[in-house]
């Protein structure tokens, strides 16, 4: 029975990850039209970026060229710029299209035959023009045409304005914040993770190579611990389960072990990546699509085709985490953020090597 009860709390960890893992990595790995830097976010970095390439000034790839092609004509001009701007504070709204490495043959091919047509009838027109010797007196008005072409440099003008903040009304976060603190890659925090099914205690830690996952579920604390001590071989770390008060720990990288997982339809690899919860991708607050005063808080909305990503700040303590996407809410509520992660959250020193009855005794005598 408390083997059985043991694997019903390994389980709901496992369940807990899975839903963590909506906050590992930021809905933003698609390229929208427009989003040149390919952040997730149209915004006036993006316009500056397309009118330095405009005047030859950056060399962009051929998906940001895409990107910044928001007008469809083949090029990447001063009217894209322009557009991507307004679009960046809302005066504009840019098609709802995606581009991706694997796709790009498929936007370029209109952009070729949009060209081509417009060139081809040149040379057709200019022999039109041959009558010119009778017709001298239309061509008179092209003085008057040309005028069209002075309002030009205004529009080259327009898009000088990407090096101005988005929205004159933002909040600038305080420096040196714990949302900062969980982007560098290194940080502890205790607090509750709360979806459409109720909220959990929860504490995670983490450093380059290791990663602590931590809950707790009828009373009972437990928690797994990922090392990986050569983050750089492209393989899986090794996984432990912990339990923090009798300070033993039970490795599930052995064979026994996988197999009784895998038996109730689990996986040690589910754990075995101390990559995850890597928040590093989060972009910083100070590229917030926007931010609103919420009472004393203050709330840096990211946002992205799929959803939102909203970070409440009550000056430098983070309050919560929300990531709002494909119509579901997922959330984590904080109670203490920290840069420091304790040995015994990183590594197994301290800790006592336990067989799994052992383990599971200990477990629940706690």
């Amino acid at each position: 029975m408390k083997k059985k009860g043991f694997y019903a709390v390994l389980a709901a960890v496992l369940v807990m990850a899975v839903i963590l893992s909506n906050f590992a990595v930021p809905s933003f790995a698609r390229r929208k039209l427009g989003d040149v830097d390919g952040d997730g976010f149209i915004t006036s970095a993006d316009a500056r970026i397309a009118l330095r390439a405009s005047v030859k000034l950056e060399n962009l790839s051929k998906e940001e060229e895409l990107a910044a092609n928001v007008d469809g004509d083949g090029f990447v001009t001063s009217a894209d710029a322009r557009l991507i701007l307004r679009a960046s504070v809302k005066l504009e709204t840019l098609d709802d299209v995606y581009v991706e490495a694997d796709e790009t043959t498929e936007p370029v091919a209109p952009v070729p035959e949009t060209t081509t047509e417009p060139a081809t009838p040149d040379p057709e027109t200019t022999t039109s023009v041959t009558p010119d010797p009778e017709t001298t007196t239309p061509v008179t008005p092209d003085p008057e045409t040309t005028t069209p072409v002075t309002p030009d440099p205004e529009t080259t003008t327009e898009p000088e304005t990407p090096t101005q903040p988005d929205l004159p009304d933002f909040i600038p976060p305080e420096k040196d914040n714990e949302y900062e603190i969980l982007r560098s890659g290194t940080y502890s925090f205790t607090g509750k993770t709360v979806d459409g099914s109720g909220s959990s205690d929860l504490e995670i830690a983490k450093t380059p190579n290791s990663l602590y996952l931590g809950a707790k579920f009828n009373d009972i604390k437990i928690a797994v611990l990922t090392i990986d001590d050569n983050v750089n071989d492209d393989k899986d770390g090794k996984v432990y389960l912990v339990n923090p008060k009798e300070k033993r720990y039970l490795d599930l990288n052995t064979p026994v072990m996988k197999a009784e997982m895998k038996a109730l339809n689990m996986d040690v690899n589910e754990f075995a990546s101390t990559g995850s919860f890597d928040f590093s991708f989060f972009p910083p607050l100070e590229e917030a699509t926007r931010s609103e005063r919420v009472g004393s808080y203050v709330k840096y909305v990211f946002e992205a085709a799929s959803g939102s990503i909203n970070v409440t700040m009550y000056g430098k303590k983070l309050i919560s985490l929300e990531n709002a996407r494909d119509g579901s809410v997922y959330r984590i509520d904080f109670t203490e953020v920290t840069n420091t992660v304790p040995s015994e959250k990183r590594e197994l020193s301290g800790l006592k090597k336990t067989g799994q009855t052992i383990f599971i005794t200990t477990l629940f005598t706690n």
